[in-house]
């Protein structure tokens, strides 16, 4: 299936934000207009919200594969980001359409198939059932925290994804499958072992058509090992451990087989990296850290910009507040912009893309998109709808010009509800 420039830019607006910015028809009323008893949170008032503990990892679960080989990079290759993406390019590592076969992407035959540069795409042919593959390139620095964004054409029944890579030998990420299944894994010399996942899970994987998908990765050095995974459609899931690489230097794209004849197109990758080793926030991420709950800040860690569908943001903070099954969210996201119009832009994205929901009374009994008020002052707008996993809740902040979002991935209304009450961004 060849590219279309239709599914790149959709890749890019719904998964990495686009960064045009249209001015309000100041004249037009609210696409929601405010009710009677309008949902109010008061900063000043609210008790906070203890974290939930960091969650452990489970014993790993071999998958059983084919024999294969991991193929580097050319030596020789120093990557550059590509000019003229349409969005922030300050944390943009390289953007990689995968058409030149000097891009510097490892390729080549192993016995678990071969990697080749096919019509415009780096093509990842398996040999056999449960084969793997995978092809990695460098960043060219030492990033403490890494997100790698890949749009992909799986054949047939098989896994396929984007990995985080240390040295030769570290490459830990995430995977989806054409059964609808996901993992955060691990790779060594028998492919992939999963990490945390569920492989029954029902995702919407289609074969033949385009997937997007998006992974990162902040490393021990930011406090633990920290993994997000997204499709279009939302985060998936997070994974948290104290074991792990320290930091990142490359993305990898990976292939395992589910049929005798698998293979997957890449057709383009793009890797943001927040610099240095120690992965603490840092310039506008610090301060951006001072309107985060005193409760939640021991809890994050700096995100490039832009946020995965959040345009032209100046810093982006991810706060893992537990994991799946414990009350309420799981992850906090932080996002400052320049200015109100910016912001405003930002969360329309999010609105096109998730919808508005069912009008509910309050987003602790359901869906809806609406103004809330502080102090009796109109201060921005929240939006509570579903996502592909769970729900999620964005709202604007007017006085400080910052998006943040909560995503529950069990689906409480009323426990999500709580947490944005106590999630400021603080004044």
């Amino acid at each position: 299936m060849s590219r279309s420039s239709f599914a790149v830019s959709a890749l890019l607006c719904s998964v990495v934000g686009c960064a045009s910015v249209t001015p309000p028809d100041e004249s037009a009323p609210p696409a929601v207009s405010p009710t009677p008893g309008i949902t109010t949170m008061t900063p000043t008032t609210q008790a906070p919200v203890t974290p939930s503990a960091p969650p452990t990892s489970p014993p790993p679960t071999a998958i059983a594969t084919a024999e294969s080989t991991t193929i580097p990079p050319p030596e020789t290759n120093t990557p550059q980001p590509t000019a003229g993406p349409g969005f922030d390019e300050r944390d943009l590592l390289y953007q990689d359409d995968l058409s030149d076969p000097a891009s510097g992407w490892g390729i080549g035959d192993t016995r678990g198939g071969s990697i080749a540069y096919v019509d415009g795409a780096l093509q990842l042919d398996t040999s056999s059932n449960g084969a793997w593959l995978s092809s990695h390139r460098t960043t060219g620095r030492v990033n403490g925290t890494l997100r790698i964004a890949g749009a992909f054409v799986p054949s047939s029944d098989g896994s396929f994804g984007l990995m985080c890579s240390s040295g030769d030998e570290d490459l830990v990420g995430a995977v989806v499958d054409s059964a609808g299944g996901w993992s955060f894994v691990t790779i060594g010399a028998d492919g992939a072992t999963d990490l945390l996942g569920d492989r029954d899970s029902g995702l919407d994987i289609p074969t033949d058509e385009q997937v997007a998908v998006v992974v990162e990765c902040a490393g021990l050095a930011s406090g633990r090992l920290r993994m997000q995974l997204w499709l279009a459609t939302g985060l998936v899931g997070i994974y948290e451990s104290e074991v792990g690489p320290q930091n990142f230097d490359g993305g990898a794209v990976y292939a395992q087989s589910g049929s005798d004849d698998f293979s997957v197109r890449a057709e383009q990758v793009l890797v943001f990296g927040v610099t240095g080793s120690n992965g603490q926030p840092n310039g506008d991420g610090l301060d951006l850290l001072s309107h985060v709950p005193a409760a939640w800040r021991d809890l994050c860690y700096q995100s490039p910009v832009p946020p995965p569908g959040g345009g032209l943001a100046s810093a982006n903070l991810a706060c893992f507040l537990g994991r799946a099954g414990d009350e309420g969210a799981e992850v906090v996201e932080y996002a400052a912009y320049p200015s109100k119009l910016h912001m405003d832009a930002a969360y329309q994205r999010r609105v096109d893309n998730f919808g508005t929901g069912e009008n509910a009374a309050s987003c602790a009994d359901g869906s809806g998109e609406r103004a809330y008020t502080i102090d009796g002052v109109e201060s921005g707008r929240v939006l509570c709808v579903p996502q592909v996993v769970g729900i999620r809740f964005d709202w604007t902040d007017d006085r400080l010009n910052i998006l943040s979002s909560l995503v529950d991935l069990d689906g409480s209304h009323s426990l999500t509800f709580e947490d944005w009450a106590a999630g400021g961004p603080n004044f």
